[in-house]
């Protein structure tokens, strides 16, 4: 397997500065080179999760490893891994404040097949994060039309510079995460085509479909960049109309017999204002945030309240339970990310936000992402199962977490923790 890797990329973010929100994307395309495939897995995180400080130069520096491990499609077996120290520079420590989102590629050339992988980024003395995902790799023919693979395009301008994400006289820096409808009401996407006749320009097209297949938009892709064996797309589309929600952008070669098509998914979410400290107009939604912190006395003593003595209810809570280094309201701004992740993430169907009810997610909300998590995946004697390791949690802390009925439904079985479920024989509940 071939690495490659290229120069970090900043761009602007929204997002709460301290924690990383790792996220990573890939698409292949045709090398043209001995039956193989070239992967670029995409990858983005925040800066401003790393820990800076100053080197001997008085330069402000993020250091972080880089950890990949490249998996068999059972994720069994290791085919490949390494590690990488990188730094992030910048100019003040005021700027290290400042939320960017650092953008980076790995550039791999792999056997048609299917994959696993494990990208982890791990600042100097913070907690890390990582990514799971899977790679499906099939050959491109030798000959014959073929499309590679989409890729979204978080942000394009021209630039007639060279670096690791120019092409064609333009900067392009993809979507990690997929979610688009903030500023800007315009997908843009690349794809490459391969195989077409030179004379061929007339017969691709494009569209938006929802997840049953039904399209809402479609187009004809006209004036792509024509290289001496593949055309190259570079284009937008408008989504202005959509509503919130999961779709899935089509390119299509149609002529005749000849029919060739490649799908990505996209989410369309619209901004929101932001954050109140309490809303009040959901204080429901707030009440279920204490579930897994306060009491049942504290819960019977908030049902009581009126409107105006449960919003003064939360603010002292979350105030007391933040302790010295955080505000009430930074404290509850962090609840409030891990709740929203913990609901999407482990949530029980794709439309689903309930994942915060799973023990999953339970665990999440109150402690953070795990330092570690061992993973064990379905086989022939045993169900699934996960470890999950806070090596700082009451100077070690573990939590068990296993799909006893073979269905991806997580429950906790096991746990050193006060207070959770400690069964020794948590194996047995497990075999098949």
């Amino acid at each position: 397997m071939k690495v490659i890797i290229v120069s970090i990329l900043l761009l602007p973010s929204l997002l709460f500065a301290s924690p990383l929100y790792l996220s990573a994307d890939w698409s292949s395309f045709n090398p043209s080179k001995d039956s193989l495939v070239y992967v670029e897995l995409y990858y983005s995180f925040n800066r401003a999760g790393l820990d800076f400080e100053k080197d001997t130069t008085g330069q402000v520096v993020g250091y972080f490893d880089l950890h990949f491990w490249l998996y068999d499609s059972t994720k069994q077996t290791v085919l490949d891994s390494f590690t990488q120290q990188m730094g992030a520079k910048i100019q003040s420590q005021e700027e290290a404040s400042q939320t960017y989102l650092l953008y980076d590629f790995l550039g791999l050339l792999l056997k048609p097949g299917y994959y696993n992988y494990r990208l982890v980024i791990k600042p100097s003395k913070s907690k890390g994060e990582y990514v799971d995902g899977k790679i499906s790799l099939k050959a491109y023919p030798e000959e014959g039309i073929s499309l590679s693979d989409i890729t979204l395009i978080s942000h394009v301008e021209k630039d007639t510079t060279t670096g690791p994400f120019h092409r064609y006289g333009r900067k392009i820096i993809p979507s990690t995460s997929g979610f688009f409808g903030g500023g800007d009401q315009t997908l843009y996407f690349y794809v490459e085509a391969y195989g077409v006749p030179k004379e061929d320009t007339t017969n691709f097209y494009l569209a938006i479909a929802d997840t049953s297949g039904k399209a809402l938009k479609s187009f004809k892709l006209e004036d792509p960049i024509q290289q001496e064996n593949k055309r190259v797309f570079i284009k937008g589309i408008s989504i202005a109309g959509l509503s919130e929600g999961t779709y899935i952008l089509q390119v299509v070669y149609n002529q005749q017999d000849k029919v060739v098509g490649k799908g990505k998914i996209f989410r369309v979410q619209r901004p929101r204002q932001q954050p109140q400290y309490v809303d009040i107009s959901n204080l429901e939604a707030e009440r279920r945030k204490l579930i897994y912190f306060a009491s049942p006395a504290q819960l019977n003593q908030y049902d009581e309240l009126s409107d105006e003595g449960k919003v003064e209810f939360i603010k002292a809570f979350w105030g007391e339970l933040a302790g010295k280094n955080l505000s009430g309201k930074q404290f509850k701004q962090i609840i409030d990310q891990r709740w929203d992740y913990a609901s999407q993430r482990f949530a029980t169907s794709q439309n689903a936000q309930d994942g915060w009810k799973t023990d999953r997610g339970r665990i999440y909300i109150l402690y953070g992402p795990p330092d570690d998590v061992e993973r064990h995946s379905l086989s022939a004697e045993t169900n699934a199962w996960q470890k999950w390791l806070y090596n700082d949690l009451n100077s070690g802390t573990f939590f068990i977490f296993a799909d006893i009925y073979g269905i991806g439904e997580y429950r906790l079985v096991h746990s050193n923790m006060d207070g959770e479920p400690n069964n020794p024989n948590w194996k047995e509940k497990l075999n098949r």
